[in-house]
C-alpha cells in the first residue's frame, strides 16, 4: 500500500519487489483498484511457481529488472521500487555474487544427509570444508548451511570463495526510504492482516497451489503453515496463530536487517510531505 501511495505523490513508475509473484496474493480490493490506476502496473519479476532455487532466482532478478528499469527511465526520471524482500532488494541495489547453480543430484544428496544425520553433523562438516564461512554463518539457519555445503560439494571450492561482498555500480541514483512503526502497532497490524487474508480466501489460494508445495518458492511464511492445515496436521485457529507469530518474527528480522543499512532514511508512514520533500531534494540532478 505504501508503494502505491508514494507512487501517486511522485507521479512516477512503480515496481513491487516483494517476491510473491505468479499468484494473486490476498490483497484487499481497494489496493488492487489503486494498482489498476497507476501510471505503470506492478511489474512481475519471476514466476512464483517456478522451480528455480532462490539463489538462482536472485541472480536472474537484478538482470531482469535492470532491463525493465532502464526502459522505465527513458519514460520518467524516477522509478519507485517497493517491497520488503531483503535479499532481492540488495540484489538490485548492490548486486549479487555469481554463485553456481546447484544441480539436482547434489541438492538431493545434501537434503538426504540433512534428514538422516541432522543439522549439527552438517555444521561440523561445513567447519572442515569452509571454516571462514562457518565462523560467520548463522548455524541455526538450515537453508544457508545446506546451500553452503551444496556449493562446496559441487565445485570443490569453499562457499566463502564466491562471496566477494563488492557493490556493483548502477547507472542510476538510489534513494532509500524506510517506514518505521512502533512495535506494538506493527504487530497489531500483522495480526489483523492475517485475519484479513483468511477472510479474502487465503485457504482457497493455498489449496490451488498445494500440489506444488514441494517447490522452494512456496516454502514461505503463510503458505507453509496453511499447507499443514490442509494436510490435517493443524486446526484453522492454530494455523492462524502460527502465521501471525511467524510473520511477527519475520518482521523483526526485516527491521534488524534494514537497520544495518546506513543508506536507509527512516520516516513514519504518515510523514508523507517529509518523505516527498526528502526524495525531491536527494534525487534532483
Amino acid at each position: 500500500g505504501g508503494g502505491v501511495s508514494a507512487n501517486s505523490w511522485l507521479r512516477t513508475r512503480l515496481q513491487d519487489y516483494c517476491d510473491k509473484k505468479g499468484i494473486r496474493f490476498c490483497v484487499p480490493a481497494p489496493l488492487w483498484q489503486a494498482c489498476s490506476s497507476l501510471k505503470a502496473p506492478l511489474t512481475p519479476a519471476i514466476s512464483r511457481c517456478g522451480s528455480c532455487p532462490a539463489s538462482a532466482a536472485r541472480r536472474r532478478f537484478p538482470r531482469l529488472n535492470r532491463s525493465s528499469q532502464m526502459t522505465l527511465f527513458r519514460e520518467t526520471p524516477r522509478v519507485l521500487l517497493s517491497g520488503g524482500s531483503m535479499l532481492y532488494i540488495d540484489a538490485v541495489c548492490r548486486g549479487i555474487d555469481d554463485i553456481p547453480t546447484v544441480n539436482e543430484e547434489t541438492r538431493t544428496l545434501i537434503h538426504q544427509r540433512l534428514a538422516d544425520e541432522g543439522l549439527e553433523r552438517l555444521c561440523n562438516e561445513l567447519r572442515l570444508l569452509d571454516p571462514e564461512y562457518y565462523r560467520k554463518a548463522d548455524l541455526r539457519n538450515t537453508q544457508r548451511i545446506v546451500h553452503a555445503l551444496e556449493i562446496c560439494y559441487q565445485t570443490g571450492r569453499p562457499y566463502s570463495s564466491y562471496l566477494s561482498q563488492q557493490t556493483k555500480q548502477r547507472p542510476f541514483r538510489i534513494v532509500k526510504i524506510g517506514l518505521l512503526r512502533p512495535r506494538e502497532e506493527l504487530f497489531s497490524r500483522i495480526n489483523q492482516r492475517t485475519l484479513q487474508m483468511i477472510d479474502l480466501g487465503f485457504e482457497q489460494e493455498a489449496r490451488r497451489v498445494y500440489p506444488l508445495r514441494h517447490l522452494n518458492s512456496l516454502n514461505t511464511v503463510g503458505y507453509k503453515e496453511m499447507f499443514r492445515y490442509i494436510s490435517g496436521e493443524w486446526s484453522l485457529p492454530q494455523t492462524i496463530e502460527k502465521i501471525q507469530r511467524t510473520t511477527r518474527v519475520y518482521a523483526k528480522k526485516q527491521m534488524t536487517w534494514f537497520q544495518r543499512d546506513p543508506d536507509i532514511n527512516w520516516f513514519r508512514p504518515d510523514e508523507e510531505e517529509k518523505i516527498l520533500d526528502f526524495v525531491e531534494r536527494n534525487s534532483a540532478d
